[in-house]
């Protein structure tokens, strides 16, 4: 192949991601001056509903209830997903055994392995709404570990 060629299609793919992220950027831009305050109300919804399912489960139920969303809401409803997983766990009633296997936040190699596990036996498979799934119980475990102390 022609050494100008090697050259030249790389720059084109380079291109071609430049160009798709750019177009990205400004559907996102644009949708959000059409309805700028849609995306918050969203949000501020599914951390109310949460609050609500929450009241009347356990931890477990909660994590139930993420995965289903999740697997419905698709990649993306994740944010909307993971808010309301915030709520539920903030309301919910602590598992006994929920937190046992959570790694700490801090300790990034086990909440690597952890998280691939947590979202692997569910079938998210380096799924990012699934990783954050795994980063708010995570979070709601050191709490709950601190409120302990």
């Amino acid at each position: 192949m022609n050494r100008n060629v090697k050259i030249l299609i790389p720059l084109l793919l380079a291109g071609l991601v430049v160009a798709g992220c750019a177009a990205f950027l400004l559907w996102r831009y644009l949708d959000a001056r059409h309805d700028p305050d849609g995306w918050r109300e969203a949000g501020k919804a599914a951390l109310r509903q949460g609050h609500h399912d929450g009241a009347g489960m356990d931890d477990a139920g909660c994590i139930e209830g993420g995965f289903v969303r999740l697997g419905r809401d698709g990649s993306l409803g994740s944010l909307d997903t993971r808010l309301w997983f915030k709520g539920c766990l903030d309301e919910s009633r602590p598992g006994d055994g929920t937190c046992r296997q959570v790694p700490s936040v801090h300790d990034v190699r086990a909440s690597g392995r952890w998280t691939r596990g947590f979202c692997g036996a569910r079938g998210f498979h380096d799924h990012a709404g699934c990783n954050g799934l795994a980063s708010v119980l995570q979070g709601h475990c050191a709490a709950l570990a601190e409120a302990k102390q």
